[in-house]
């Protein structure tokens, strides 16, 4: 896709490009752009959803900084730790090469996720502390500390000479927070007086109207609950990234004198970082080798998979795969996190496959077992009325949440909202935001080792793999006689060879008959004609459309 945008003529302007997290939960991405540099802010991932089968992570698509803007970007400046927007660093900053800008927890993390990929030694960090102001080029960015689910988060306040924007990233008024200090309004309010052009701000919890719930009540809940199921195993599974609900699993379950076993490599990870950072000091944590030698009674393990990642250990240990640790009748999971739109159908799997082993499943549907880390529109309105935009840019959401957001915002009487979408090109002039156009924007796949565009064959043949299974050809094709010497077919996901055996003589034959009639011995021929006529044959046999694999051998 071509932007049609020619972005030298408007050198001087100041724009802003949402590239992920526009229309969407998750992968987070943003473009500032003034006097001919561009800055971005978080690059994260997404979690894929059942259309994309063997898939659990996508990254936004960033072909339009590769192509358009690669040697005018002067950094990537990230807000905070969460996976939604760092976690694309460690699969893309090799496209992008530029310096990062974070605080030191922040910096921790992602180096330790860039370390496998054998990155760190190429890349620059800068560590900024919260309250502090640096400068790149023409853009003035200071990071303002606001509470979240996680050390180190910071609002990002953008100051240019055509106009100052307040990007608030993640954030909630917590005045009970277990990481971090209650947000200092004053700082806010002072902000405020600054005249700022525009708020770009988080939508994930706007359709709660009232003030989010703090994570120190949430806390006091998990420690009755594991006190409740004394006598049981209990497992709670969470984002790997929300380090204040580790620390409440942790304080939970020092109160209940349990011991804690960490399992996901991910959740250790971020253990280690916030150890190293100066958090979660003094707690012994034990790994998944020490299950068995502590009575079950006196354990809580912690662990990844609160999505129903295939992948994860929740499913695993659900599945029955887990080498070590093991459920049994009347134990106890807890899932303390939001179901994240498009998880849907895998979380419920998972709390079905507990259900059946005869588990207590408790999650926010029936038990207080999670709090947003997220504003509500009661807190949106309370920073729209400390930071007084002239615009509001609602990000970080799927089209209904950030319509609602503008709802809010013009309810308020600011003067302008405008719900943006992934690949808008705005253009901030007069004290106005325009939309002047698009440029490329989407997802990348990521499939094991390998980064996918959201097209790629490997996925559509594995969705036809998964829908009509496969019908699989060997052939050996004697030149001299012109005939066929040996024929194997095979047709896994659409036929059982000992029951169907009648339908894999006829496609056999239809094999036989379409040969006779190709009048070449070209290779490619061979094969296009008996595609072509197995399509239309199996199709009429049994209304499925497989993937179709023929090898063709000479002798």
């Amino acid at each position: 896709m071509n932007s049609n945008i020619n972005f030298k003529k408007l050198n001087k302007e100041l724009i802003f490009i949402p590239l992920g997290g526009s229309g969407e939960i998750g992968m987070n991405l943003n473009l500032y752009h003034f006097n001919g540099k561009w800055i971005i802010v978080d690059l994260g991932l997404g979690f894929a959803d059942l259309d994309l089968p063997g898939i659990d992570i996508i990254v936004p698509n960033i072909n339009f900084i590769i192509k358009e803007i690669k040697k005018d970007i002067l950094g990537i400046v990230l807000t905070h730790a969460h996976e939604d927007h760092i976690g694309a660093i460690q699969y893309l900053w090799s496209e992008i090469g530029c310096p990062i800008y974070a605080t030191k927890f922040t910096s921790l993390i992602v180096k330790s996720k860039c370390k496998e990929y054998g990155l760190t030694q190429n890349m620059k960090f800068n560590e900024v502390e919260s309250n502090n102001t640096f400068t790149l080029e023409n853009f003035k960015i200071s990071f303002i500390p606001i509470t979240h689910s996680i050390p180190e988060m910071n609002g990002l306040l953008i100051e240019t000479e055509k106009g100052k924007i307040f990007h608030t990233g993640d954030w909630k008024f917590d005045n009970e927070p277990v990481i971090g200090e209650v947000t200092d309004e004053g700082t806010l309010e002072n902000i405020g007086k600054k005249v700022i052009l525009a708020l770009v701000g988080d939508s994930t919890n706007i359709f709660h109207k009232d003030h989010s719930v703090s994570e120190g009540e949430l806390g006091r809940n998990l420690e009755k609950l594991l006190c409740t199921h004394t006598g049981k195993l209990i497992i709670i599974t969470t984002f790997a990234s929300n380090v204040a609900r580790l620390l409440s699993m942790v304080n939970a379950a020092k109160k209940d004198k349990r011991k804690i076993i960490l399992q996901g490599r991910s959740l250790w990870k971020m253990y280690l970082a916030a150890k190293e950072a100066g958090y979660l000091q003094d707690t012994i944590i034990y790994d998944e080798k020490h299950f068995k030698k502590f009575k079950r009674n006196e354990i809580v393990v912690i662990c990844t998979g609160c999505q129903g990642e295939s992948l994860a250990m929740t499913t695993k240990i659900a599945d029955k795969k887990h080498p070590q640790i093991s459920l049994q009748e009347d134990d106890v999971v807890i899932f303390s996190s939001k179901i994240i739109p498009g998880n849907e159908k895998k979380i419920y799997n998972l709390f079905n496959k507990l259900a059946e082993m005869n588990v207590n499943v408790l999650n926010e549907a029936n038990e207080f077992v999670h709090v947003s880390g997220h504003p509500s529109a009661q807190e949106v309105k309370k920073m729209f009325k400390l930071i007084q935009p002239k615009i509001a840019i609602p990000v970080h959401g799927e089209a209904i949440h950030l319509n609602e957001h503008c709802r809010v915002a013009k309810n308020l009487g600011i003067k302008q909202a405008l719900s943006v979408r992934n690949g808008d090109v705005i253009i901030f002039d007069n004290d106005e935001a325009k939309k002047i156009g698009k440029v490329e924007s989407g997802y990348y796949i990521i499939d094991g080792n390998l980064i996918l565009n959201s097209d790629s064959i490997i996925i559509k043949n594995r969705k036809t793999l998964r829908d009509n299974g496969a019908l699989f050809i060997s052939m050996i094709i004697d030149k001299k006689k012109k005939n066929i010497n040996h024929l194997y077919v095979v047709a896994p996901g659409i036929l059982e060879e000992n029951l169907d055996q009648d339908i894999l003589d006829e496609l056999k034959l239809d094999i036989f008959d379409t040969f006779k009639e190709i009048s070449t011995l070209d290779k490619n021929k061979i094969k296009n004609s008996i595609e072509f006529s197995l399509k239309k044959h199996i199709k009429k046999l049994i209304n499925k459309s497989p993937l179709i694999n023929i090898n063709v051998f000479f002798i």
